[in-house]
């Protein structure tokens, strides 16, 4: 993974909702994570679905809403997290930088 971009994550949480970050374990709750750089995506702006999010990045449609760094999300609301791969990664951090 290149330095300048760090490894980002799609998360399918409970209700539907969608955000894209960078997750790590929070320091003292197993059943927590911290998600900096954290954006809800209002709107995909995707031909194929939620997973192009995670393998090509953002779209000019894409929608974002960011909450910044430090967010706290229980694991019990996530269903799916899937790591972007290099290039979503570098195109995430471009876009929302």
């Amino acid at each position: 993974m290149n330095p300048d971009a760090p490894q980002w994550s799609i998360l399918v949480c409970d209700k539907g909702y969608v955000l894209a970050g960078v997750v790590r374990p929070h320091p003292s709750d197993p059943l927590r994570i911290i998600i900096d750089r954290c954006q809800v995506v209002r709107r995909w702006g995707t031909t194929k679905g939620v997973g192009q999010l995670r393998l090509t990045g953002p779209t000019s449609e894409t929608v974002l809403d960011p909450e910044g760094d430090g967010v706290e999300q229980g694991t019990w609301y996530i269903m799916r997290q899937a790591l972007c791969t290099q290039e979503a990664s570098l195109a995430w951090t471009r876009f929302t930088s």
